[in-house]
């Protein structure tokens, strides 16, 4: 099959109107050579989708994916879907630190324990927590570190 996507482009952005000014694709292709996205919506529109139809959940993914590849774009094969609102291990929380509070926080957050435990979640950056875009980079930025830790030790 045809990567009809960027397969070299990690993050698709598209917004069509205001409410979806932090939707976004987290494209796998680089990493998995399988060709799955990742959408991603900030929390006001993905509060909207929590409470509309699976179907009418994809048929949304694809008219924005279609505005940005065009009508040829296949039907997804396989798809799921998360509902964080109602999640009842959640229910949409996120980190926050209150105002006032001080601004090494965040880096404190994500320091690791003696380079063995790695922490890795949208509240340890200071640029943009609260959003799984920053959770996503984070893995990566602390698988970085796990490699680079491992690459110097006495495990070679």
């Amino acid at each position: 099959d045809r990567v009809f996507f960027f397969s070299y482009t990690e993050i698709l952005w598209y917004a069509d109107h205001p409410q979806q000014a932090r939707s976004f694709w987290v494209n796998a292709y680089p990493y998995i050579k399988q060709q799955v996205l990742l959408g991603l919506n900030g929390w006001q529109y993905a509060h909207y989708l929590e409470w509309i139809t699976d179907e009418e959940i994809i048929a949304d993914a694809m008219k924005s994916l279609r505005a940005m590849y065009g009508d040829a774009i296949p039907e997804p094969t396989h798809y799921a879907i998360s509902r964080w609102w109602q999640d009842q291990n959640s229910y949409g929380s996120y980190s926050y630190v209150p105002v006032g509070s001080r601004d090494d926080l965040y880096d404190i957050m994500a320091e690791s324990v003696d380079d063995t435990v790695y922490f890795a979640w949208e509240a340890t950056d200071k640029k943009d927590h609260s959003t799984v875009l920053w959770a996503y980079r984070s893995g990566k930025r602390e698988a970085k570190k796990i490699i680079e830790s491992t690459s110097t030790s006495e495990y070679q």
